[in-house]
């Protein structure tokens, strides 16, 4: 089956952005865009704090309101769900979901529960609606998941001096 890219950015309750990027399979182009309209869309936005943004890739023609996400004890882009599955080739990946709800996580909100109903809703979206790798691998396994923290760091550049944003840098 054929391989389309598809990629998804999400902004958090403060401004945040994050991205997801991957791989699809579909019998052919339509049938790939209309998977990602009727299955992708609601089952990230369903496990996500963030709002989704923007879609690419063979996703890019779908209309996204503008908005930002809900805040929450695991409310910025900072906090992300990793799931770790085996390709059909033997090859581990991960895919990663940007302000997860915290009913995704076991009491020690570090370890993905994976009878949640969002994380079911997720894996259910791996294994069933065509996610694959750049060869069109296939996920076989699912090794687990957990939560990653990844500080958005901001670089002060010519015009903002200040990271924080309290002063004009002129």
């Amino acid at each position: 089956m054929p391989v389309y890219p598809v990629s998804a950015t999400w902004r958090d309750a403060k401004g945040l952005t994050s991205w997801i990027r991957g791989f699809i399979t579909g019998a052919d182009l339509h049938a790939a865009n209309a998977n990602i309209a009727v299955n992708w869309v609601s089952r990230l936005q369903g496990a996500s704090n963030a709002h989704l943004q923007n879609l690419g890739g063979i996703g890019a023609g779908l209309p996204v309101p503008p908005g930002y996400g809900t805040a929450s004890n695991f409310g910025t882009c900072e906090d992300k769900a990793r799931f770790v599955f085996e390709m059909a080739s033997g090859a581990r990946h991960h895919l990663d979901i940007p302000a997860p709800h915290t009913s995704m996580f076991l009491a020690d909100t570090e370890t993905l529960d994976v009878t949640a109903g969002p994380t079911v809703g997720i894996i259910a979206l791996l294994f069933t609606y065509g996610w694959c790798d750049a060869a069109g691998h296939v996920p076989t396994n699912m090794i687990g998941g957990y939560r990653v923290r990844t500080k958005l760091h901001r670089r002060p550049g010519l015009y903002v001096k200040n990271p924080q944003l309290t002063t004009p840098a002129i």
